[in-house]
């Protein structure tokens, strides 16, 4: 008889100022290099624009500000990980994107209580000697707005 075990799951790694952080890879659609990005009047602070990628448009929501760190001026060289979150694209602007890490279910922790219930942590990674934040995609996109379909018309 075979007992059954939990596959591991591959998270795509970046940085934010000195901390790491994780998305789950299958939610991951590709990392893009900045590009110009369409400001949104009236949008949250940490809402960086919209972007227009091959006919899709979608929110791109600059990570640092939205987790309430330090915000930085973007370069050209700085990452958007374009994810799908609830059947829509979403870009998040990150410093760095790391590496795809393999984790089993035992690397992983829940976040302590004292972190209270509404952040955007779910579970805390342990590899060695570093920590990794895995991120819940929905309470980060909460608030984001809907992205505009590829065949949206100029009906108004």
């Amino acid at each position: 008889m075979h007992s059954k075990r939990a596959q591991p799951i591959q998270w795509l790694t970046f940085r934010l100022e000195a901390g790491e952080y994780a998305l789950g890879i299958r939610d991951v659609i590709e990392v893009l290099s900045m590009v110009a990005l369409a400001p949104m009047p009236q949008a949250q602070p940490w809402l960086a624009g919209m972007l227009n990628l091959r006919g899709r448009v979608m929110p791109v929501i600059d990570l640092r500000r939205r987790l309430g760190l330090t915000p930085r001026p973007y370069g050209l060289d700085t990452p958007i990980i374009v994810v799908r979150q609830a059947d829509r694209p979403v870009g998040l602007i990150v410093d760095e994107a790391v590496e795809v890490l393999t984790l089993s279910e035992q690397a992983l922790a829940a976040p302590d209580a004292l972190a209270g219930p509404d952040h955007a942590v779910r579970a805390i990674a342990r590899l060695d000697d570093r920590l990794i934040m895995l991120l819940d995609l929905d309470r980060i996109c909460a608030g984001a707005p809907a992205a505009v379909p590829a065949a949206a018309g100029a009906e108004a």
